[in-house]
């Protein structure tokens, strides 16, 4: 839930180093304008979606790069594929500490883990970190905001779980961040899965540093554990059993 021990934000990676795009999607094979770099042709490949059939969706304003219609400028739909396309445009050249790509590395198993509770929970948990990450981007068209998002149509009930666990500038992690992310009932799920994700990630960690793995794990990631489900078994419309 605190932002990822180590990650950091590079914005030049190859463009052949683009992930994979989600099992379901379609694509059309774009060529590359003459000034486009050599492997630009793999970027179009993973961005150009067109339609998914597999999941539930809602229609999404389409006039954004890399989203393309079939047959015409008409809206296609916002579904969980185009959700992972946004996000691997949005955090590319983005990395984890040990240097993998953040989307594969870090989103695509929060995605995984959230997929049994819904689409929009998997849209949620592969976009929570669109607006923190892209915030201080070098390209202005490169950032997120919320209504940047809603521009895009994703589900408002989406947008607000991703306002409700973006960290605000200066703002506490227990005290503020979590405590916003409690009061959301999809920002709170995203929150104890991503938590999750940071207390698996401090027993690797206390293998190299010990003390700053327990640190983290008793002073933040426990806690902060604590106040979610404490909020989630208040919910009658909790999500969790």
């Amino acid at each position: 839930m605190d932002a990822e021990p180590g990650a950091m934000n590079r914005w030049n990676r190859g463009a052949d180093s683009v992930p994979p795009a989600p099992r379901g999607t379609q694509f059309v094979r774009l060529r590359p304008t003459p000034s486009e770099p050599a492997g630009s042709a793999a970027r179009h490949d993973q961005l150009a979606v067109l339609h998914d059939t597999t999941v539930p969706s809602v229609k999404i304003n389409t006039h954004v790069p890399g989203y393309l219609n079939r047959h015409s400028l008409d809206p296609v739909l916002f579904t969980v594929a185009s959700a992972h396309l946004l996000a691997m445009e949005a955090h590319e050249g983005q990395v984890v500490e040990q240097g993998g790509d953040y989307y594969l590395h870090r989103l695509v198993p929060l995605a995984d883990a959230a997929r049994p509770y819904g689409a929009r929970a998997e849209m949620a948990a592969v976009l929570h970190r669109i607006i923190e990450h892209t915030r201080d981007h070098p390209d202005v068209t490169g950032r997120y905001d919320a209504d940047r998002l809603r521009a895009l149509e994703v589900p408002e009930e989406v947008v607000r779980a991703i306002e409700a666990v973006t960290r605000r500038p200066g703002e506490r992690y227990l005290g503020g961040l979590i405590q916003r992310s409690a009061a959301d009932r999809l920002g709170r799920l995203i929150a104890l899965l991503d938590n999750k994700c940071d207390l698996d990630q401090t027993v690797d960690l206390a293998r190299a540093d010990p003390d700053k793995a327990r640190i983290l794990r008793e002073g933040r990631y426990l806690p902060a554990r604590r106040i979610l489900l404490k909020a989630e078994a208040a919910d009658l419309q909790r999500i969790l059993a």
